[in-house]
């Protein structure tokens, strides 16, 4: 087991996707197999079709998360879950002072990020491509969506409206 490791670990560190005869997928799917039955317990499929998945800005922004670990022991993959209470990736925001969202809501109107739903033509695209809409007002108006990742810039883009 420690020599499969030791060669599977080779092709994740050099950034390759084959080294000899070991493809990157095949190391994915060896580390993720152990894992399948704990994610299939913690997020199980959802009951509805996924053209009819709603899930908000806050749910983007604030995913629910889970933290594995793979254990080796008497040469067995041994996964198990480590209760976090934070995220060990967080998602990159800017955050306004009360005086500036003050004065932002004087000209435009300000949502919560639990009533805005995320918008994508295909719902498998959530996974893969970038958020550029989302809707408002129950789903009943679409709007562009540009993330504020750049405090500097994104107070400039505002401050000249």
């Amino acid at each position: 087991m420690t020599e499969k490791y030791m060669a599977y670990l080779e092709v994740l560190e050099s950034g390759e996707e084959v080294i000899g005869d070991i493809h990157d997928t095949d190391v994915y799917e060896w580390a993720m197999a152990p894992f399948v039955s704990l994610l299939v317990e913690l997020a199980p499929p959802p009951e509805c079709g996924l053209k009819d998945i709603k899930i908000t800005l806050h749910e983007h922004q604030f995913p629910e998360f889970f933290v594995f670990e793979l254990d080796i022991i008497d040469k067995k993959l041994r996964p198990r879950r480590v209760v976090a209470e934070t995220s060990p990736v967080r998602p990159s925001f800017v955050t306004f002072d009360d005086d500036f969202l003050d004065d932002l809501e004087t000209w435009t109107a300000l949502y919560d990020p639990a009533g805005i739903v995320l918008s994508f033509k295909d719902p498998e695209d959530a996974r893969f491509k970038p958020l550029n809409k989302v809707l408002i007002d129950d789903c009943r108006t679409e709007c562009f969506f540009k993330p504020c990742n750049f405090g500097v810039q994104i107070r400039r883009e505002l401050g000249t409206y």
